[in-house]
């Protein structure tokens, strides 16, 4: 029996910015790490990311849900909506294949950071943008967890009978291995 060496990753070679935070954006950027891709991720200044702190466990002061979906990515700290961290960004974004957002679309465009201004900006650039809600007017302006927007949404369910198992009723299940479809 012969093994298979794999001596380049599938995703060797493309940069992407991550502007995610909390669970669907991170899950989704560690996914891209873990295939090769260069990651950086964006963190406040004096803050850092917001799951440092969601503890225990925790390895020293670290929570390991932090560790577990940033590894494999380099961080820089850097605050987008200032003037100077903005420059810094659009730098990184001119050598970069994939910028990953999960903020409403109006945080984005509070920091200046819009679709238009984005592609206008970077035509090449793939601009991946996670939200809970869609763009429909009305729901695009809803903040969303993910496991909020997949209870709404159908996508997570539980039970039996009559009830959803995970996807929709009588049909396939979904749930959040469609993600790795999306990515890949």
């Amino acid at each position: 029996m012969s093994v298979a060496v794999v001596e380049q990753a599938p995703l060797s070679g493309p940069r992407v910015i991550d502007l995610t935070r909390i669970l669907a954006g991170p899950f989704a950027t560690m996914m891209s790490a873990d295939l090769g891709a260069d990651v950086i991720e964006i963190e406040r200044p004096g803050r850092g990311d917001d799951t440092r702190a969601w503890g225990p466990p925790c390895v020293g002061d670290t929570a390991t849900y932090l560790l577990a979906v940033n590894r494999d990515k380099r961080s820089v700290t850097l605050q987008p909506g200032d003037p100077q961290g903005r420059e810094v960004l659009w730098a990184l974004l001119s050598g970069a294949d994939v910028l990953a957002s999960n903020f409403r679309p109006d945080v984005m465009e509070r920091l200046g950071l819009g679709a238009d201004e984005i592609a206008a900006r970077f035509p090449r650039l793939i601009d991946a943008r996670i939200d809970g809600f869609g763009l429909e007017p009305g729901l695009r302006e809803r903040p969303a967890f993910d496991l909020l927007a997949q209870a709404e949404s159908g996508r997570h369910g539980t039970g039996e009978g009559d009830r959803c198992i995970t996807g929709v009723r009588d049909g396939r299940a979904a749930g959040e291995h469609g993600a790795k479809g999306d990515i890949l």
